[in-house]
């Protein structure tokens, strides 16, 4: 399959993407040049898709809101799970000039085993209330694994979004966290599935535990 988020919704506000390979539009969605799945755990791909560069905007978003993401694809139904991930930008840097790879991201939602990748689907993300204000990279993907009961069959489809989050309640930082790449490796449970399509397949979600005040 292939696939890629094209546009969101905050506070209202849609933001679209630009075509890979292409130049972007202003939009605060990081671009990459391929919409072809990422095989490589391990690869900076992985963080926010391949070759993805900075946006050009950060958009506004609200503590304790509804992030609504829009997929596009091959139509067709991918199984895995899509998650979603947030990391703070520290000082001194801009969610457009920040490296991801630097970024501890901490989970703020999962979903699966089943997901239907269709052009024009939305994705609803909650926005966790209770973390602090400033700039943040949302990193939001799919993984198709239909073809992970074998070893490096797992195909991934991150994309990162820059905001910058107000009306928080956190004082501390959220976690657990972890770096991409590093979250995830080619053997771990959650990406190499032998029986996942057999009936009563029990999934695991790879990566940290969900942050406790995400919903």
């Amino acid at each position: 399959m292939s696939s890629q988020p094209t546009e969101f919704f905050a506070d209202g506000k849609k933001y679209v993407g630009g075509i890979p390979g292409y130049t972007d539009p202003d939009s605060p969605i990081r671009s990459i040049f391929t919409i072809d799945p990422y095989k490589d755990p391990k690869g900076l791909g992985i963080t926010c898709g391949p070759g993805a560069a900075a946006a050009k905007l950060i958009a506004p978003l609200t503590a304790g809101s509804a992030l609504n993401v829009s997929w596009t694809g091959d139509d067709q139904q991918a199984v895995g799970p899509l998650i979603t991930y947030m990391a703070k930008v520290p000082e001194g840097k801009t969610a457009a000039s920040v490296d991801p790879v630097t970024l501890d991201f901490f989970k703020i939602q999962q979903t699966g085993q089943k997901t239907e990748v269709k052009s024009n689907t939305n994705y609803t993300v909650k926005v966790p209330k209770n973390i602090t204000d400033g700039e943040y990279i949302i990193r939001h993907e799919i993984i198709a694994l239909q073809s992970a009961e074998s070893l490096g069959g797992a195909e991934f489809y991150p994309s990162c979004f820059q905001v910058n989050i107000s009306g928080g309640t956190g004082t501390g930082s959220p976690g657990p966290t972890a770096r991409f790449p590093g979250a995830y490796s080619a053997t771990d449970p959650g990406i190499l599935t032998p029986g996942i399509l057999e009936e009563g397949f029990k999934y695991q979600f790879p990566g940290p535990a969900l942050f406790s005040d995400a919903s």
